[in-house]
C-alpha cells in the first residue's frame, strides 16, 4: 500500500512545524473518550513515523478519514467552505481506493 504520500500529506497538514499553516492535529477534534485520545496519540506517532507499521499505518488513516466524514456531517462546516477541503477528499479517496483494491486483490471482497 502506498501510504507514504498520504502520511505526508496529513503531516504537512498538520504537523510540520515548518510550514505556516493554520490547521493542527486538533482540527480533527477528537473527543475526550480515552480510546479517541488514544487514537490521536496513534495518529500523531504514524504522521511522525515512530510506528511505521503497516496495520498501524492503515488503522491512523482510516481513523483521520472518519473523523473527517464526522466533522463534515456533524461538525461546523458551511456548504460554501467546502472547496477548501478538495485537497482532503482527494487524499481520503485515494487511500480508499486503494484499500479497497488490495481487498479485491487478496479476494476479500468481490
Amino acid at each position: 500500500m502506498k501510504t507514504c504520500k498520504a502520511v505526508d500529506y496529513f503531516y504537512n497538514r498538520y504537523l510540520n512545524p515548518n510550514i505556516d499553516t493554520t490547521y493542527s492535529i486538533d482540527g480533527l477534534q477528537f473527543r475526550g473518550s480515552s480510546s479517541d485520545q488514544q487514537a490521536k496519540i496513534d495518529v500523531i506517532q504514524v504522521l511522525t513515523k515512530q510506528q511505521t507499521e503497516p496495520k498501524e499505518v492503515l488503522k491512523a488513516l482510516l481513523f483521520i478519514l472518519y473523523r473527517f466524514r464526522n466533522n463534515l456531517f456533524h461538525g461546523n462546516k458551511e456548504i460554501i467552505n467546502l472547496n477548501t477541503q478538495i485537497d482532503n477528499f482527494i487524499s481520503a479517496n485515494g487511500i480508499l481506493n486503494e484499500v479497497l483494491t488490495t481487498m479485491k486483490r487478496n479476494h476479500l471482497i468481490t
